[in-house]
C-alpha cells in the first residue's frame, strides 16, 4: 500500500483576494510546513507570465514547435527556483517522501488570485539538487502529486463514504464545434464495469441508471434540478470553455438555455450553486468530485474580480476535489483523463495516487501536446480520508462480488455459451474479479485489532461475504474439472483416469472451500451466536470431510453444533425486524436439510437426538410467502440449496471410485436421495429473476 506524505506550502500577502497584478515588487509570505516563514517574490511582470501562458494554450499556431518548448522551459525553470527558494521545501519534498512505495503530496494554499494564474505544475527541479532538470511532478523516486487549496476552503467536511453515483452532463452549443461525448460515456461505462450486471456479454447492462446519469445538451437547470433530487457523488461536465468579456474576463462553461434556446456562459459562482443544489435541498452532501473536461478551465481570466477562475470558484463553494485543464487538453487525453481517472476512483483508490499516475498516463502518451501538464486540481481532503476510503473499498468489493456471482449463476444455470471454452474464460474473468474483491475486503487482513471487534456486526458479515465469495470461486474450479472430465470420458471412455487436470482443479476447488470455512470460522469468533456463520461451517465441513473420509462423521456434522445453531435460527424468527426473520427462514431451510442428512446418512447420534419433524419445505414456503419471488433472501437460499442438488450430488466419493471400500450402500443410497430431494425443492421453488440477484 503507497503511503502518502504530506507537504503544506501556504502562500499570504497583504490585501484583498482580487485586484493584484503579478509583479517583482509584490512581496508574499511563503510557508511550508513547520519551517520558518520567508517572503519571496517572483520573477515575473503580468504581462510576461500571460504571453508565456498564451503560449502553452497554442494560441499562437504561428510559433514554432522550439519556440513553443523553449518558452515552456524558461517558465518551468523559473517557477522551481521559485518553489525550491521556500525554506524547508527541498528537505520535505525531496526526502521525506524516498521510496518507490511511498508519494508526497504536495498542498499548495493560496487564496491570491493571480497566484492561479501560474502553471506550477510544469516546475522543474533547479540546479543542485538531485534529478536538476527535470519535471518535478514526473519524478519517480520521489513521486509527487501537486493539488491546490483555497484557504477557505470547507470540502473536508463532505463524506467520501457513499454509493457512488456518476452525472455526466454534456453540451455542444455550436454545429462547428462537436464534443465528443461519445467517447467520454464510453470511458465512463468502462469504469463502472465491474460494478454493472450483464447477463451476458453482448446485452446492454441492467440498472445503469443506479450508478450513472447522462444529461445531454445539459442546461444549468437541469443540473441544478438532479443534484437536488438525487445522491450523485461524483459529477463529469463535458462543454467548451469560453472568456466572458461583457464586464470583466472570467472563464466559463458554454450550457444551453433552454428557456432561450440559446447558449448560456455559466461562471464558477453559477455553476458551483448548482452542484450544491442538494445540499440546500437537505437531499444530502456535496459530491465529492467534479471534473470538467472542457478548454482551459482552470485559467485565471482576470485578476480584477473574484470568481473569475471557474475550478477555484467551485472548490471553494464547497466541493472536496475538483479537477480539470489549465491549457486546453487534446481529445485523446480528454479520454484519457476520463478512463484513467474514475476507474482508479470507482476502485476505492485514494485520489491523489489517482492523479499522480493520470499525470503519468498523459506524459507516456504525449507527442506534441502537454496534457500531462494541463492537469490542475483543487483538493481539500478529510483528515481520515484513508479510513473512507477503506470503507468505500469494502463497499466496492461487495458489490464486485454481487455482481460477479451473478454473472456466473447466469453461465453455470442457464448456460448461456454453448461453446466450453468461452464458458470456461467468463468464469476465469469471475474468478479473477472475486479474487480482487477479497483483497479489497479489510476483513481479508489477519489482525483482529481494536477496531475490528468494535465493528462487530459489519465486520461478520464481511467475513460472511468472504466466505461466500471463496464458495463461488471452489464452484468455478469445479465447473472447470467437471468441463475437462466430461470431454476426457468422450475421448476415452467412462473407465479412464482422471487426468491431471482434473485433479488439479479438484484440488484447487478443495483450497478455496478450505478459505470459505476459515472466513466463516472467523466470523464466529467475534460473533459465536451467528447463524449464518454456524451454518456454513456445518456445510461446508460436512462436505470436506466426506470428500476425505467417504462417509459422515461428527467431526463432518456435529449433532451438538447442529442443535445450538438451529435454536439460535429458531429465536431469530421471533424478531421485530423483518430482515432478520426472513434470513432465519434462509438459515433454518439449510439447517434442517442437513439435519435429514445426518439422520438418512446414519449417524447414529442424529437419529437418537434429532426430531423426525424437520420440515425445511415449511421454511421454504414461509420465506416464499414473506419475501416476494425475486427478493436476494429468496434468491440466496436457492443458490445455497443449489450447491447441495447441483454440486455435492456430482462430488461424492462413488466418482471416478474413489473411497469405495469405505461406502455403506444404504448409505449412499439415502445421501443421494437427499441430494435429489434438494433438487425437487429447488425446482418447486425457483426464483422468478435469480439474474438480479
Amino acid at each position: 500500500m503507497t503511503e502518502i506524505n504530506e507537504v503544506t506550502l501556504e502562500f499570504l500577502r497583504h490585501g484583498r483576494p482580487h485586484n493584484h497584478l503579478l509583479s517583482p515588487l509584490t512581496r508574499y509570505m511563503a510557508l511550508c510546513g513547520r519551517h520558518e516563514a520567508a517572503p519571496v517574490t517572483l520573477p515575473f511582470e503580468h504581462w510576461e507570465i500571460m504571453e508565456l501562458i498564451d503560449t502553452l494554450r497554442y494560441k499562437h499556431r504561428s510559433h514554432a514547435r522550439s519556440s513553443r518548448l523553449a518558452r515552456h522551459h524558461n517558465m518551468a525553470n523559473a517557477l522551481g527556483r521559485f518553489l525550491f527558494d521556500v525554506p524547508g521545501f527541498a528537505v520535505d519534498v525531496m526526502q521525506r517522501a524516498s521510496g518507490s512505495d511511498q508519494l508526497c503530496h504536495l498542498q499548495l494554499v493560496f487564496s491570491a488570485s493571480e497566484l492561479c494564474l501560474l502553471p506550477f505544475e510544469v516546475a522543474k527541479i533547479p540546479d543542485g539538487y538531485s534529478g536538476n532538470g527535470q519535471e518535478l511532478l514526473l519524478r519517480v523516486d520521489p513521486r509527487v502529486v501537486l493539488t491546490r487549496q483555497a484557504r477557505d476552503a470547507k470540502g473536508y467536511l463532505v463524506p467520501w463514504d457513499r454509493p457512488p453515483k456518476i452525472l455526466f452532463a454534456w453540451a455542444a452549443t455550436r454545429e462547428n464545434m462537436p464534443v465528443p461525448y461519445e467517447a467520454h460515456l464510453l470511458a465512463l461505462r468502462r469504469a463502472l464495469d465491474n460494478f454493472i450486471f450483464r447477463s451476458s456479454p453482448d446485452r446492454s447492462p441492467i440498472e445503469l441508471s443506479d450508478y450513472l446519469m447522462v444529461l445531454p445538451d445539459a442546461s444549468l437547470s437541469e443540473i441544478h434540478d438532479i443534484m437536488s433530487r438525487h445522491a450523485i457523488t461524483h459529477v463529469h461536465l463535458l462543454a467548451h470553455g469560453m472568456r466572458d468579456k461583457t464586464l470583466v474576463e472570467r472563464h466559463g462553461l458554454l450550457l444551453w438555455d433552454k428557456e432561450k434556446q440559446d447558449e448560456d456562459l455559466v461562471d464558477g459562482e453559477r455553476l458551483g450553486s448548482a452542484l450544491l443544489a442538494g445540499r440546500s435541498h437537505n437531499r444530502g452532501e456535496a459530491p465529492v468530485v467534479v471534473t470538467i473536461a472542457s478548454c482551459d478551465n482552470g485559467h485565471q481570466g482576470s485578476v480584477i474580480m473574484p470568481g473569475s477562475n471557474l475550478l477555484h470558484s467551485i472548490h471553494e463553494q464547497g466541493i472536496p476535489l475538483v479537477v480539470g485543464s489549465q491549457f486546453p487538453l487534446s481529445l485523446a487525453g480528454s479520454v484519457r483523463f476520463v478512463d484513467s481517472f474514475y476507474r482508479a476512483l470507482l476502485d476505492g483508490q485514494d485520489p491523489r495516487l489517482a492523479l499522480c499516475q493520470l499525470r503519468f498516463a498523459l506524459r507516456n502518451s504525449d507527442t506534441d501536446v502537454h496534457d500531462w501538464a494541463s492537469l490542475v486540481s483543487y483538493a481539500s481532503l478529510p483528515y481520515d480520508l484513508n479510513r473512507q476510503l477503506q470503507r468505500f473499498r469494502a463497499r466496492q468489493a461487495k458489490e464486485i462480488m454481487r455482481v460477479s456471482l451473478a454473472f456466473a449463476h447466469k453461465v453455470t444455470d442457464k448456460r448461456i455459451f454453448e461453446e466450453p471454452q468461452n464458458e470456461e474464460a467468463l468464469l476465469e474473468k469471475v474468478k479473477r474479479r472475486v479474487e480482487k474483491a477479497i483483497l479489497w475486503m479489510p476483513a481479508a487482513q489477519p489482525a483482529n485489532d481494536e477496531t475490528f471487534f468494535s465493528e462487530r456486526s459489519r465486520r461478520e458479515s464481511d467475513l460472511c461475504t468472504l466466505g461466500s465469495a471463496q464458495k463461488r470461486i471452489a464452484q468455478t474450479f469445479y465447473l472447470q474439472a467437471e468441463a475437462l472430465r466430461e470431454a476426457q470420458i468422450r475421448n476415452e471412455g467412462p473407465m479412464s483416469e482422471p487426468s491431471t487436470d482434473v485433479l488439479s482443479l479438484r484440488e484447487e476447488s478443495r483450497i478455496a472451500l478450505r478459505k470459505a470455512l476459515a472466513y466463516y470460522q472467523r466470523a464466529l469468533g467475534i460473533h459465536p451466536e451467528s447463524a449464518w456463520a454456524g451454518t456454513q461451517c456445518l456445510s461446508l465441513n460436512l462436505y470436506l470431510t466426506y470428500e476425505v473420509q467417504g462417509r459422515l462423521t461428527h467431526n463432518g456434522l456435529c449433532p451438538r453444533q447442529w442443535r445450538t445453531y438451529h435454536r439460535l435460527a429458531l429465536a431469530a424468527l421471533e424478531s421485530d425486524h423483518e430482515e432478520t426473520r426472513l434470513w432465519s427462514c434462509c438459515n433454518l431451510a439449510e439447517l434442517e436439510i442437513l439435519g435429514l442428512i445426518g439422520r438418512r446418512g446414519g449417524m447414529q447420534t442424529f437419529t437418537e437426538t434429532i426430531d423426525e419433524g424437520l420440515d425445511p419445505v415449511h421454511h421454504l414456503r414461509t420465506l416464499q410467502q414473506q419475501a416476494f419471488n425475486s427478493s436476494r433472501h429468496v434468491i440466496a437460499c436457492y443458490w445455497q440449496l443449489m450447491r447441495y442438488a447441483r454440486w455435492f450430488v456430482y462430488r461424492t466419493p462413488e466418482a471416478d471410485g474413489q473411497f469405495g471400500d469405505n461406502l455403506v450402500e444404504s448409505e449412499l443410497t439415502e445421501i443421494q436421495e437427499m441430494f435429489s430431494y434438494v433438487a425437487q425443492l429447488i425446482d418447486i421453488d425457483r426464483p422468478s429473476t435469480p439474474e438480479n440477484f
